[in-house]
């Protein structure tokens, strides 16, 4: 069973507990995951909505009930003993990562392709932080980590103002996983992390020199290569990879 200890800290919390029996068989494990004493429903094993907290505890609260289902199972039909029974409930659980709060909360009010983006941007985080696994939100308020991606990701060619795009919207990630409860602190990014960077002066092209270049034609290529590049000057912001979209319009 998954018990309430009752044991209250001075923050007013108390742990759950996996109550294992089985005949003469009794044993507590500490599951380290605690819960607000005054709020913690034990019948329905949830906290209440009034508590600040109670998305991520809730969230908690529900893999240790997919733990405890999966240790019944094996134990019941004699594939673990006691001793492997303990060893797997003191193991703890997998608290619920920042991967899977972009993907399976953070984006249900967003578009596809901006719910995409997002989801790009942990991705990314990870790469040049070099992580494998699932990655916890402790893991990005901790000022370090940042730090660490900044100097990797630049090591690595990107840009300082792609640097500066990208924590710029792991920012609005965190914010919204505090609001929802699933971190206890505001994400504050470090001032050494985001710098100014001076855009590259574009250069500009006269329609004078368009046509002295059209009277310079001297090939297939060339002409092709200006005719699309007028196509895409008259068609404001098109790319030369847009042309498939293109159809024909009458003769």
């Amino acid at each position: 069973l998954l018990k309430k200890s009752n044991y209250t800290t001075k923050q007013g919390k108390s742990s759950i507990l996996f109550d294992c029996y089985s005949g003469k068989y009794r044993k507590k494990i500490n599951t380290n995951i605690y819960v607000p004493s005054d709020s913690y429903q034990e019948s329905i094993n949830l906290i209440r909505k009034s508590d600040p907290k109670h998305v991520s505890i809730n969230v908690a609260l529900k893999k240790l009930e997919e733990k405890r289902d999966l240790a019944i199972v094996n134990y019941s039909e004699k594939k673990w003993t006691k001793e492997e029974l303990e060893n797997f409930l003191q193991s703890g659980i997998e608290l619920y990562s920042l991967d899977e709060y972009v993907i399976y909360q953070f984006g249900k009010n967003k578009s596809i392709v901006t719910h995409k983006d997002y989801i790009n941007v942990i991705k990314v985080f990870k790469k040049h932080l070099y992580i494998q696994n699932k990655i916890q939100f402790e893991e990005i308020l901790d000022s370090q980590t940042l730090l660490t991606f900044k100097k990797n990701a630049l090591i690595n060619g990107l840009k300082q103002s792609s640097v500066n795009s990208y924590v710029k919207k792991l920012k609005v990630i965190m914010n919204a996983a505090y609001r929802d409860g699933y971190i206890s602190e505001r994400f504050i990014i470090p001032t050494s992390i985001l710098e100014e960077f001076i855009p590259e002066t574009k250069e500009i092209i006269k329609y004078q020199e368009i046509e002295e270049g059209i009277g310079k034609i001297k090939n297939i290529n060339q002409a092709q290569a200006i005719s699309l590049f007028l196509l895409m000057l008259s068609c404001k912001g098109m790319y030369p990879a847009d042309v498939i979209n293109y159809r024909k319009i009458g003769k």
